[in-house]
């Protein structure tokens, strides 16, 4: 019998449905496995372009300080991060027009709101005689200070990146190079549009184990006030308070005890006690949410809160947690 190789070898060509069905498989497998892996990858990756983005600020705020004395200082509620693109950027102006004196206001230095227009966390505006801050992204919520909006003034004495120390006065900075962060208005950003958030630690350094008499507020990390007030604590929470809020919450102490856990205050109470340490007590604080965008840890910080558990469950990326 003679056997046709050609026949025979024609219809060898190609895959069986059998074998395209088992590639395929494999094919899924190996994505299924994989994925994870390059998630995984790519958020180490952001977060040490982010955690090195803080070693710079950090410096930068130390050159901050040789020409004004002082680290930046915050002077009204949830401005922590304003103050901190203000102070090493001077993104916005002296707010006048050029001109000799008297020198009438410029409506663009921030511009004016517009209703129905979408802002972002740190652009700045002018409304009713004031200038505000945004701290998410919103569109045609009236500036007026709240959730949405924090009362800020943006402007320094120098139009254009950089600021000076007095009127008429050398110019000083940026103290960073803008093109190399990710910068909206008065905000430094992670990489997901989150505000860095800034905390300076007070002039005053209490005993952080004792509470403060006669006021009885945490020497630790507390709710203080600003101006008499705001040298009672180390860290002072209302400086960036809302960013650590959720929609659920009832008591603004539950954005504390998200903000005191990851600094050491296990327990809670705004003392740094029996069993805990004081994760920093540097001159200031650097704190950006991770991957999932919370600040702080997600779950709600109540007395039967697992610290241990809920702190390595928290991606933070800030300059004193490892």
């Amino acid at each position: 019998m003679t056997i046709n190789r050609r026949n025979i070898a024609s219809q060898r060509q190609g895959f069986t449905l059998i074998e395209l069905l088992v590639a395929v498989g494999i094919i899924a497998l190996l994505i299924a496995i994989l994925t994870p892996a390059v998630m995984m990858a790519q958020r180490a990756a952001s977060r040490h372009r982010l955690a090195g983005d803080m070693v710079t600020i950090a410096g930068a705020l130390e050159e901050y300080k040789k020409d004004f004395g002082d680290y930046p200082q915050v002077d009204a509620p949830n401005t922590g991060f304003a103050v901190l693109g203000k102070a090493l950027l001077g993104t916005y102006g002296d707010g006048v027009l050029p001109g000799p004196p008297p020198q009438a206001n410029d409506p663009n230095d921030p511009p004016t709101f517009v209703s129905g227009t979408t802002y972002m966390p740190g652009d700045c505006v002018q409304s009713g005689g004031a200038t505000f801050v945004a701290m998410v992204e919103n569109t045609g919520v009236a500036a007026t200070p709240g959730t949405t909006w924090a009362a800020f003034d943006p402007r320094d004495l120098s139009d254009g990146f950089g600021t000076r120390k007095a009127p008429g006065g050398k110019k000083v900075g940026p103290y960073v190079q803008p093109e190399k962060f990710r910068v909206r208005g008065c905000a430094f950003l992670d990489n997901n549009d989150k505000p860095i958030l800034y905390f300076p630690a007070r002039r005053a350094k209490p005993n952080l184990s004792v509470k403060l008499q006669p006021s009885g507020l945490p020497p630790f990390i507390g709710l203080n006030g600003y101006g008499a007030l705001q040298n009672l604590s180390l860290f002072n929470a209302n400086d960036n308070l809302q960013f650590f809020m959720r929609p659920d919450d009832t008591l603004n102490t539950d954005a504390v005890g998200r903000m005191a856990v990851l600094l050491g205050d296990i327990n809670n109470n705004g003392l740094v006690d029996t069993g805990e340490q004081a994760a920093s007590t540097g001159p200031f604080l650097l704190w950006a949410p991770g991957s999932d965008g919370f600040y702080g840890p997600i779950t709600h910080p109540s007395t039967t809160l697992a610290g241990p558990v809920e702190i390595g469950k928290c991606d933070d990326v800030t300059n004193f947690r490892q």
